[in-house]
């Protein structure tokens, strides 16, 4: 007979909004505009404007133009910017906050003007795309750097240098360091690189980066983290004796019978100087693999998010008790391996509870690309319902929803 069991419930913090099938653009439904033609005649003003104040000088290449699109309401805007060389950098908040900044192409005035008549002349049927940008009736603007501001923090006040976090797509960094240039910046180093993403400390005045994100290279803007920006920056070997430093101070360690987090991943790089102290096992399934524990990296860096709240303040002269130990059970292998990851998962803890009984969570932090993402079962997702509701031994998995890009596990190195 069915057993009834309690549910782990995690209050939707998100925003709802109604299913469009693939392609449909944006499903969100606009307060109805009546009066079209004047919708589309307030769009094409402000670009028209836009694109009139900033000319381009006789004989030089047109230079895009950094431009925001706002919210006129609650309703927020639409980012089908009209226009395929308009390069879309970022988006930011939420109905009546909600801007989107868009590299602006002075050749594309055409597109949007084309866009805005078949809007204004649409009757029935499917709506032509662009339809809901002008729907949403937006506010064209010139970008500011609060369009691009995207801490929770306030911006930095006029007048004063401070430490930004410049955050662009690799491609437009040429033309960001000619900005500086321009501005008569000192040229700051070789910023650090993410996914598709180059994040570069800059020290400058507020008044100094208004003009810089006129050269409509910004993504967004933070305050510079002191350890992306100085951590991930140094030489290899000046790493190394920063995390050998903040082994030094961890004031605590935790007792081998305490709770454990076991990283089911890559491995873990168990000579690791911050980590070491909390790992108490290590498994491999279908190992070893030399020459290391980890022959990714991703396992270490999972480590390190589970183990320490905050790297941040540890490697500024801080300090860190640690209170929970380490496990990690490695189920990916370089290539693949030759068994199902739903076998490897269930030998994996296995073999995990069997080296210790201690108290533990498994963190199971890989994605599956090729699985279904619809809600339908797989072989991993059935093995993960077994383990997790076995009758005899049940366990708790945190199972990633989604991808971390960026956080303080990126400090947790090989050094």
């Amino acid at each position: 007979m069915p057993i009834e069991r309690p549910h782990l419930l995690i209050p939707n913090a998100g925003r709802s909004i109604e299913f469009a099938a693939t392609g449909g653009g944006d499903p969100r439904t606009y307060p109805l505009v009546r009066d079209r033609a004047e919708a589309a005649r307030r769009v094409l003003r402000g670009v028209t404007e836009l694109i009139e104040a900033h000319p381009t000088p006789e004989g030089a290449e047109p230079r895009a133009i950094a431009m925001s699109v706002r919210a006129s309401g609650d309703h927020g805007v639409n980012r089908s910017v009209p226009g395929r060389r308009n390069d879309v950098l970022s988006a930011f908040g939420l109905n009546k906050t909600e801007r989107v900044n868009v590299a602006l192409d002075p050749s594309t005035l055409e597109k949007f003007e084309a866009a805005a008549q078949k809007y204004v002349k649409h009757e029935g049927g499917n709506r032509p795309h662009h339809f809901n940008f002008f729907e949403a009736r937006p506010v064209i603007a010139q970008t500011e750097v609060s369009d691009l501001w995207a801490s929770p923090i306030d911006l930095p006040q006029p007048g004063a240098e401070f430490d930004w976090e410049v955050w662009l797509q690799p491609t437009a960094e040429p033309r960001f360091r000619a900005a500086i240039e321009e501005i008569r910046i000192p040229n700051p180093p070789k910023g650090v690189d993410f996914d598709r993403v180059r994040i570069i400390r800059l020290r400058a005045t507020r008044e100094q980066f208004e003009r810089l994100v006129q050269s409509a290279t910004i993504s967004q803007l933070r305050p510079a983290s002191s350890l992306a920006a100085e951590v991930f920056g140094m030489p290899p070997g000046i790493q190394a004796l920063a995390v050998e430093a903040a082994a030094r101070r961890l004031t605590a360690l935790p007792d081998p019978a305490d709770p454990a987090v076991c990283i089911v991943d890559t491995g873990v790089t168990e000579d690791h100087l911050l980590l070491a102290p909390a790992l108490r096992q290590s498994v491999q399934i279908g190992g070893p693999w030399p020459p290391v524990s980890d022959w990714n990296g991703h396992g270490t860096q999972m480590a390190g998010l589970a183990l320490y709240e905050g790297l941040a303040g540890l490697i500024a002269e801080g300090t860190a008790a640690l209170d929970i130990n380490l496990e990690s059970a490695a189920i990916y292998p370089p290539g693949g391996g030759d068994t199902l990851p739903a076998v490897r998962l269930r030998q994996a803890v296995d073999q995990i509870e069997a080296g210790s009984n201690r108290k533990r969570v498994f963190c199971l932090a890989m994605n599956a690309p090729l699985e279904a993402s619809d809600g339908s079962p797989s072989s991993m997702s059935s093995e993960l319902d077994a383990l997790a509701a076995d009758v005899a031994s049940p366990r708790l998995f945190c199972v990633a929803a989604g991808i971390l890009r960026l956080g303080d596990s990126s400090a947790i190195t090989k050094h």
